[in-house]
């Protein structure tokens, strides 16, 4: 099935189709009723979409009508665009983007459409990897590395006045070396910043930065790999990926790193990402549901059970971010 129909009649389609696939992650079947449609019904996905090595697009998703376009690049077919997150106060998705797989990336912003796209950093000698967005949307925290790779910096980009500030600096050649991995965060209350770090290559951790104290904690306990995937939009909580012997399952905890409880023993596979709706009353993940098979969005039925598809089966998807309605 090559584009969705709307929603209202997804679950009819569903039912009713001989070709779909009712496996779980790994090949496990599903009951027939777990096959369900998520109660939150509007907003758009932002998403990053992997073409091949080194090529990215930033898509998005119609919640309402399951429609698929592509926002960026619209005159290229393949450039090194990363990382979208969407600003609520400006209404601009922020993402890294450089021309070539070996060159160094920028942080962008632009509008959900795609349009007025503007370079905010422009710099030739350092490579931005990650940029999020403050609450209020007058900077954004981004890593980026040194020209000679040596290290790798957390930062602050004040989008007013051009300023940075640089909030930590690692060394990841050296043994005790702490690296940021794949996502990154700015609290509601813009007090801190969330980010993984992988400590001497053997486990990865959730760490807090707080910016009135210019400090950083490690959140999770160490007898396991855990990646922070997604902000609550409405509590001061963290949705986790806790990784154990290939499988990943989701867990939940305040800013603090309290309260560390499992939220959905669903295996996403090797996908390492989910997130809230922009309710927070249901979780859409990111899942790799057979081996060989490319990573695609699915709302969780409940806490063991996937339910319906979001969007089209193509390209590797990650990266997701919600676009107010």
């Amino acid at each position: 099935m090559k584009k969705l129909i709307p929603f209202v009649l997804s679950l009819l389609f569903i039912a009713c189709s001989p070709d779909h696939d009712q496996d779980g992650p790994n090949g496990t079947d599903l009951p027939a009723d777990s096959i369900a449609i998520t109660p939150y019904n509007s907003g758009i996905i932002v998403y990053e979409e992997f073409l091949d090595h080194g090529h990215y697009t930033i898509n998005t998703i119609d919640w309402v009508t399951g429609i698929e376009k592509k926002i960026f690049p619209l005159e290229a077919d393949s450039i090194y665009c990363r990382f979208p997150r969407f600003d609520r106060a400006s209404k601009r998705v922020f993402f890294t983007s450089r021309n070539s797989y070996y060159g160094n990336s920028d942080i962008f912003s632009m509008t959900s459409n795609g349009s007025d796209i503007r370079n905010h950093s422009q710099t030739t000698d350092v490579n931005e990897t990650m940029a999020c967005p403050s609450p209020d949307g007058k900077s954004v925290v981004f890593t980026s590395e040194t020209p000679d790779r040596e290290f790798i910096t957390l930062s602050i980009l004040n989008l007013v006045s051009g300023e940075q500030q640089e909030l930590l600096r690692w060394n990841y050649i050296e043994p005790d070396t702490r690296y940021v991995d794949k996502y990154l965060f700015w609290s509601r209350d813009g007090n801190s910043i969330f980010f993984n770090a992988n400590i001497t290559g053997i486990k990865n951790s959730v760490q807090r930065f707080d910016l009135n104290t210019k400090k950083y904690t490690t959140l999770t306990p160490d007898n396991n790999s855990y990646y922070v995937t997604n902000i609550s939009p409405t509590e001061d909580k963290l949705l986790l990926c806790r990784i154990v012997t290939g499988s990943c399952s989701l867990y939940a905890m305040d800013y603090a790193g309290n309260n560390l409880h499992a939220v959905s023993n669903v295996n996403l596979g090797n996908a390492v990402e989910a997130a809230w709706t922009p309710d927070g009353k249901s979780i859409i993940g990111c899942i790799q549901r057979k081996p060989m098979e490319s990573f695609q969005y699915y709302y969780l039925a409940n806490d063991h059970q996937v339910g319906q598809q979001i969007g089209e089966t193509k390209n590797v998807k990650f990266s997701l971010d919600w676009i107010d309605p």
